[in-house]
């Protein structure tokens, strides 16, 4: 698991044991970084951790940075490119990265409008040390039914599809405002 500690600015992971009770720390990925919904894949013999990071002239909400490293816990080169995309539509990972008919597809939020306003189904065009590229191929607003201002994530578990939405808070009892459910 890949929590998010952007405030200790520093991507750290834990393992399970016994999954899910307890959740144990294995270690710093990378060090010394405001990152946030830290997102990692395997490809091509390697692994690969994409990250929205608040670099100068851009913020969390429309920067996309990359990393790679041979091992989990070995050492975590940044992208050349980093950024490697700039675009409020597109860029912060919005759940895990997955691999359908052999091509990796991102979910990434869409804060062009509000922070998690929707979400982009981007396709993964190139992912190596020289370049990055995605295709959006679908948008996606919160359910009207919900509700909702927002979408932060998407995650799938076989038949379980999983939403974080972003709705006001406006049960008795409760202090007016946001919350994530």
């Amino acid at each position: 698991m890949v929590p998010e500690t952007h405030k200790a600015r520093r991507v750290e992971i834990y393992r399970a044991d016994p999954f899910p009770h307890r959740w144990v720390f294995e270690g710093i990925l990378i060090d010394d970084i405001e990152a946030t919904d830290a997102t990692l894949v395997a490809d091509c013999g390697r692994l690969w951790l994409f990250a929205a990071v608040a670099d100068a002239g851009t913020s969390t909400w429309d920067s996309l940075c990359l990393f790679s490293s041979d091992k989990l816990l070995g050492k975590w080169r940044p992208h050349h490119r980093n950024p490697v995309l700039v675009d409020a539509r597109a860029a912060r990972p919005a759940g895990a990265i997955v691999r359908t008919n052999g091509r990796l597809w991102r979910v990434a939020q869409d804060c062009s409008r509000i922070y998690g306003g929707g979400l982009a189904f981007c396709l993964i065009d190139r992912l190596d040390d020289e370049d990055y590229a995605q295709s959006v191929v679908k948008t996606l607003a919160p359910p009207s039914s919900a509700r909702a201002r927002g979408v932060h994530t998407l995650n799938c578990a076989g038949a379980l599809e999983v939403f974080d939405l972003i709705v006001p808070l406006r049960t008795a009892g409760m202090l007016q405002g946001e919350g994530r459910v």
